[in-house]
């Protein structure tokens, strides 16, 4: 039997503001499949943003473990730990924000090709996977548009290449459909849907977008820094 992709088991997380104590994460499990399609709902506050960005090893958790393809994530700042959650990064995570995170001052092309300076492909190798991802998510002529000349939607797609040109395992998106009007929105989902069964990304979103949830086969509800239930939504025959 294949092991999971991604486990987590007992994940906490406080934050202090002031004198109140903040507990975003209350104790997560959450176990992830390759190629699974799953998303974290919740309203703003429940801890959705930290779980993610945990998952990324982007924020350290107070307590718990985080498993990715079979490598148990070490949190201390010793640079031999820091730099296996770098390698971890590198090797199998991409990241997709609500608000883009595109280089305005960069073209299409080069934002995508940023990932792949981690890399050692030539700059000519860089630019041609670049291109053929721009290609894949509808942007095959727009390579020399910079983020100021293209549409939010396309800015969004911009920012879908750029976080699977470097063939990652695993897609995480923080709110993507938050600042897209709605047909930008259902683009985005066909799009989305059409990498994870082309690539077989495993796809771990957050989100409250209706639109999103209901493309989305396996849900976890977050509250109070609490998973409270697992929602596998009905397909229709």
């Amino acid at each position: 039997m294949n092991s999971p992709l991604l486990q987590a088991s007992g994940l906490r997380k406080h934050f202090d503001q002031g004198d109140n104590r903040i507990d975003a994460l209350q104790g997560i499990d959450l176990c992830l499949e390759a190629g699974a399609m799953v998303a974290i709902t919740g309203h703003s506050g429940s801890g959705k943003s930290t779980l993610l960005n945990i998952i990324g090893t982007l924020e350290t958790p107070d307590a718990g473990e985080l498993v990715l393809w079979g490598n148990p994530v070490r949190w201390s700042n010793r640079s031999a730990d820091v730099r296996q959650r770098e390698q971890l990064r590198e090797q199998g995570l991409g990241f997709i924000f609500q608000n883009f995170n595109l280089n305005p001052a960069l073209t299409a092309l080069e934002n995508v090709s940023l990932p792949l300076l981690l890399g050692n492909d030539s700059r000519r190798q860089r630019e041609q996977k670049a291109a053929a991802m721009l290609e894949r998510v509808g942007l095959g002529e727009r390579l020399h548009h910079r983020p100021g000349q293209l549409s939010g939607g396309q800015q969004q797609r911009v920012a879908v290449a750029r976080a699977l040109v470097r063939q990652p395992r695993l897609l995480l998106a923080d709110e993507p459909t938050a600042n897209l009007d709605s047909q930008s929105t259902s683009l985005l989902l066909e799009l989305l849907a059409q990498l994870n069964r082309d690539l077989g990304t495993a796809m771990l979103f957050s989100s409250h977008d209706e639109r999103l949830l209901a493309t989305v086969p396996r849900q976890y509800h977050l509250q109070d820094g609490r998973i409270q239930t697992c929602h596998q939504p009905e397909t229709s025959a």
